[in-house]
C-alpha cells in the first residue's frame, strides 16, 4: 500500500494541467465561480468535498485520484469520496495497479467499519449502495 500519491499537493489543478479555466465571467452562478477559484487552489487545501466534486466533473483524476487514496487511507469515513474514486472512469487503473490494490483496500476498510452500525436497514442500505458501485467499478475495470 502505498500512502504517497506522488503528486505535487503544493500546486494547484491550474498548474498540474497546464489549463487555465480564467476568470468566470461576472454573470455565472456561483457554482461556476466557487469553480473556477478552485482550479487555482493548490491540491492540498482541497477538501473531501472538492475533490469529490471535481472528480464527479471528470476533471483532473490523472492527480485527483492519487491525491484522494491518500486521504482515504488517513480519514476512511468520507463516503462521498470514495463514491467519486469509484466513479472515476478516465483513470488508468491498469497502468497503476498499486492505486488499484490500494482502492480495494479501502473499499474493504469501509466495509469493515459499517459492521458496527446497529440499525440492520441503515447498514444494509449503505452496504448494498457501496457493493452496488464497487461491483460497477469492477466490471467497467473488466471491459477495458
Amino acid at each position: 500500500m502505498s500512502l504517497d500519491s506522488g503528486i505535487d499537493v503544493t500546486k494547484s489543478l491550474e498548474e498540474l494541467t497546464g489549463v487555465d479555466w480564467g476568470d468566470a465571467s461576472r454573470n455565472a452562478r456561483e457554482l461556476v465561480r466557487e469553480r473556477h477559484a478552485l482550479h487555482r487552489v493548490p491540491l492540498r487545501d482541497l477538501n473531501d468535498a472538492d475533490l469529490a466534486r471535481f472528480l464527479g466533473m471528470g476533471i483532473g483524476g490523472d492527480f485527483l485520484v492519487p491525491v484522494a487514496l491518500e486521504k482515504l487511507h488517513t480519514e476512511p469515513d468520507c463516503l462521498a469520496l470514495l463514491c467519486a474514486v469509484l466513479r472515476e472512469v478516465d483513470f488508468p487503473w491498469h497502468s497503476q495497479p498499486e492505486r488499484l490494490a490500494d482502492l480495494r483496500e479501502i473499499v474493504d476498510v469501509f466495509a469493515n467499519q459499517l459492521s458496527p452500525i446497529t440499525d440492520d436497514l441503515d447498514r444494509l442500505s449503505q452496504e448494498a449502495a457501496l457493493w452496488r458501485l464497487y461491483a460497477k467499478f469492477e466490471r467497467r475495470l473488466s471491459m477495458k
